[in-house]
């Protein structure tokens, strides 16, 4: 991948599907029973919760060896330390980590499906040493559970 692939996920506008689009995608796809859906922020991706999924439509842009490696890393991780509180892949009803969705222009965007973890943003939250305990103790454990994890997206430049 060259430099200029990779940067191109930061100038192609992030895709817009309508709700309706979302929520019937969970329903086909992973057979989530909701009918509404919360959108979520994100930067280069569009992001909603539809029931107890976390769907992640990526910008057409991005690469799919950058997001088999999001998907690698999280299995990765449910392997070596199934108790660290961090969201598990969730797999079509076909068995597949990764689907697309096409949007009115005829562009293939990648799609995955994360679990919903339970808790609250800490962002903003007044900072402590409980905060950091909470927050450390974690993402050591993820950090320490991604060792092994190898793929040639790791290595693509920005």
């Amino acid at each position: 991948m060259t430099t200029a692939d990779a940067a191109s996920v930061f100038v192609t506008p992030a895709p817009r599907f309508d709700p309706a689009a979302l929520v019937a995608l969970g329903r086909r796809e992973y057979g989530a029973g909701a009918e509404q859906l919360h959108a979520l922020p994100g930067e280069r991706d569009q992001n909603a919760r539809v029931g107890d999924l976390v769907l992640k439509v990526y910008n057409a842009a991005e690469q799919p060896d950058a997001v088999a490696l999001e998907v690698a890393a999280l299995d990765h991780l449910a392997r070596t330390d199934p108790g660290l509180p961090v969201p598990r892949v969730v797999r079509t009803l076909a068995g597949d980590a990764v689907t697309t969705l096409v949007d009115e222009n005829g562009t293939a965007h990648l799609v995955r499906a994360i679990s919903l973890v339970p808790g609250a943003p800490v962002e903003g939250t007044p900072g402590g040493a409980d905060l950091g305990d909470a927050v450390g103790e974690p993402g050591a454990r993820a950090q320490l559970g991604r060792q092994g994890v190898f793929d040639p997206a790791e290595g693509r430049e920005l």
